[in-house]
């Protein structure tokens, strides 16, 4: 519709006029005026002598001599050129005139100058019906739309208007049932101020109970502070849980401090799945636990190797790899092995059941992070199998994250005969350079 417009306005304001002046051009030179346009050719010929006049005077300016002079001179032909260009503007409006007037009778004149005009015409013509049309087809256009929007305008408007819509909004969202009670359509004023005051009253009511409940946790939280630094543990650990049971109403540093007062006392004193529990509470809130006790230190490093340890079994479970079937399932010990303190352990790894030497809880105790396998091989003692090579395809994000990493995993038995431990590894199997990435993974009762 805008480029019709546009062009409309080209062969209205430009193209057509300058085809009528052509014609008429054409028809003043051709020397015999048009009956019905005498006047406007005595005007074209005023018009001309004025330009004619203007240019003698110009030429028969005597040559400048002086600097005023020239200013005078240069003056006078700037004057001269915008007054010549304003009679000129003038003339072809007048040939325009004389070429509408003597396409009157088109045939009387050659038809390379009143086609142009009658096919700009027609055009013109063309125009003005596809535009009509189109403003047409946008105006039902819009009033589609529009009706569409009133449509669903009126359905929503009918369900948040609902009176339980607005009561439920009115107790439950205050702000936004305020609006909903104000535009009600139906509503009188009375109903409206009563329910401001019961969504207000109730939003009062919600903001005063959050404060008391925040102000209750604060103060218990102080008391349980006291009730610990006056060696009172006991009340103090029993406050410190129904605080916790509010935690939202503390900040980071609180919730730190009553978690790690509650895990250290429950690992030192007995109750560890409560402090599992705990611990795995806190880790899921972000809550940072700097622990001090070694039980609960230990009893943390536990749990995530568990966590660890099930989510590499999770893992495995979901790949479709599987151990080598030509590894037997079942070894016995040589003479050797079983002077050594050797031993098959009942629960392997994926069904498995290998040879593992015998190790320490106290050498245990000293596996860190970064060891390669050859380090754990010197500090353990004896030559671990490789249970299985399970591989992956990573996309860099867990340990050993790379494209065909691999887990190698390691068994030991403790030397108290209640467990296994057992060590993964994470690398590719043909470099050694990547062996640097253990994970210690879990130790398991035998059965």
């Amino acid at each position: 519709l805008t480029a019709k417009q546009a062009e409309k306005a080209n062969i209205s304001n430009s193209s057509l006029p300058k085809a009528f002046a052509e014609l008429g051009k054409h028809a003043y030179e051709n020397g015999e005026p048009i009956s019905e346009a005498e006047e406007t050719f005595t005007e074209i010929k005023s018009l001309l002598a004025k330009v004619e006049a203007i240019r003698e005077k110009s030429q028969n300016q005597p040559e400048a001599t002086t600097l005023s002079d020239k200013a005078k001179s240069l003056a006078s032909t700037t004057g001269a050129a915008a007054q010549t260009t304003m009679i000129r503007q003038q003339i072809n409006q007048q040939f325009v005139a004389l070429g509408k007037t003597a396409f009157e009778n088109p045939e009387e004149w050659p038809d390379e100058l009143t086609m142009p005009i009658s096919d700009l015409q027609q055009r013109l013509s063309d125009l003005d019906t596809e535009i009509r049309e189109l403003k047409q087809q946008v105006s039902s256009q819009r009033e589609a739309a529009g009706q569409v929007v009133s449509t669903v305008a009126e359905s929503g408007r009918g369900f948040l208007f609902k009176s339980g819509v607005v009561c439920t909004s009115a107790v439950m969202c205050a702000p936004f049932g305020l609006i909903l009670i104000w535009l009600h359509p139906t509503w009188d004023k009375s109903r409206r101020l009563r329910w401001t005051a019961i969504s207000v009253s109730i939003f009062l009511l919600m903001g005063i109970a959050v404060q008391v409940q925040k102000s209750g946790t604060q103060k218990a939280l102080a008391e349980a502070d006291r009730l610990w630094d006056g060696g009172d543990q006991v009340a103090a650990i029993d406050q410190y849980r129904d605080v916790l049971s509010n935690w939202s109403h503390l900040d980071q540093s609180e919730r730190s401090r009553a978690f790690r007062r509650v895990i250290e006392f429950d690992s030192e004193n007995g109750n560890p799945e409560s402090a599992r529990e705990m611990i795995e509470r806190a880790n899921s809130l972000g809550v940072d636990l700097p622990l001090t006790s070694p039980v609960a230190r230990h009893l943390m490093a536990q749990t995530e190797r568990e966590e660890r340890t099930q989510e590499v079994h999770d893992n495995a479970a979901n790949d479709d790899d599987s151990p080598d079937e030509s590894w037997p399932t079942y070894f016995t010990l040589t003479a050797a092995e079983e002077s050594q303190g050797w031993r098959v352990p009942v629960k392997g790894i994926n069904g498995a059941r290998k040879p593992a030497p015998p190790v320490s809880t106290e050498k245990a105790a000293k596996l860190m992070n970064g060891m390669d396998r050859f380090a754990v091989r010197d500090l353990l003692g004896g030559d671990p199998h490789k249970e299985h090579h399970k591989r992956h395809q990573s996309n860099g994000t867990r340990p050993g994250g790379w494209f065909g990493a691999y887990y190698e995993t390691q068994i030991y038995v403790m030397d108290n005969s209640n467990g296994i431990l057992v060590l993964q590894f994470h690398g590719d199997e043909d470099d050694p350079s990547y062996r640097g990435f253990p994970l210690l993974v879990s130790a398991e009762i035998i059965e």
